[in-house]
């Protein structure tokens, strides 16, 4: 079934992963689909998931930040619902729909991980249950019928599901708006900036094993080709993925950079082995 969002100019295709994850054949985190993966395999996914998700993420910054794009409401909601509209595709791919709802599956392995915190209501960002729904929503408004099951697992009340498919058809028609005369189909063959990715040392940032499956898999240059073949970018976009000593990820409006934080990779990997040890 094709997604609403038709004009297949945001989604990719992952063909390292695929052949990562042979076993998977089904969109939905059912439990007889998990039980398809190994432990090895879920935390790839999981961990590459969230990771090309906040690649997404920062560079939905970037792009707000060098083509002047105006935002209502909360940036980060607002890159949050272009990353997952990068992931979910114009048409079904059981990878990358695994990726998506990994990244939402993230937001809640967060928030039952951590202490409440008064603070955070003052933060830029939305609580991590409101991005895990947001996320979830736009999952399932994009094919409601391809993921009328993951609604079920996912327990999305009725009234929710009702309000979903809209929701993605506004969000999707906003950032094809906002994006109009940069993407590539429309730019006259300019080359455009490059999304360049560099990879610093570890340390003891980053256990080893992950570092590998960051720069072997092929995933983070995936993701960025899809972008360069998606838009004409003013400017190059650096992506640094190195040590800082924090949990995190972020853009430099000052630099134009984009930094990837090996600790947050790190945390990645922490909650979905806490989630499988866990079950």
């Amino acid at each position: 079934m094709m997604r609403r969002f038709g004009t297949k100019r945001f989604g990719t295709l992952f063909p390292a992963l695929v052949l990562i994850l042979g076993a998977l054949s089904s969109p939905v985190r059912a439990a007889e689909d998990a039980a398809m993966l190994e432990p090895e395999e879920e935390m790839a996914l999981f961990v590459l998931g969230n990771t090309v998700f906040t690649l997404y993420h920062e560079l939905g910054h970037a792009l707000i930040d060098q083509l002047g794009i105006p935002v209502l409401g909360k940036e980060e909601d607002a890159v949050d619902s272009l990353a997952t509209i990068l992931l979910v595709g114009p048409e079904p791919d059981p990878v990358t729909d695994e990726m998506v709802m990994s990244a939402a599956d993230g937001y809640a392995m967060s928030h039952a991980s951590q202490e409440p915190d008064e603070l955070a209501y003052w933060d830029e960002h939305s609580f991590d249950m409101q991005r895990y729904g947001a996320v979830n929503c736009l999952i399932y408004g994009a094919d409601p019928e391809g993921f009328a099951e993951f609604a079920l697992v996912i327990e999305m009340p009725e009234d929710q599901q009702m309000r979903c498919p809209s929701t993605f058809d506004q969000t999707a028609a906003s950032w094809e708006a906002l994006l109009d005369g940069y993407f590539r189909a429309e730019a006259d063959g300019e080359d455009g900036g490059a999304v360049i990715v560099s990879y610093g040392d570890g340390g003891e940032a980053i256990h080893p094993d992950l570092l590998t499956l960051m720069r072997e898999s092929g995933m983070i240059e995936d993701a960025t080709a899809s972008v360069e073949g998606m838009l004409v970018l003013p400017y190059d976009i650096p992506v640094k993925f190195e040590a800082c000593d924090t949990i995190n990820a972020f853009y430099d409006p000052s630099t134009g950079e984009v930094t990837m934080c090996y600790e947050l990779v790190s945390y990645f990997a922490e909650l979905i082995v806490a989630d499988i040890e866990s079950r």
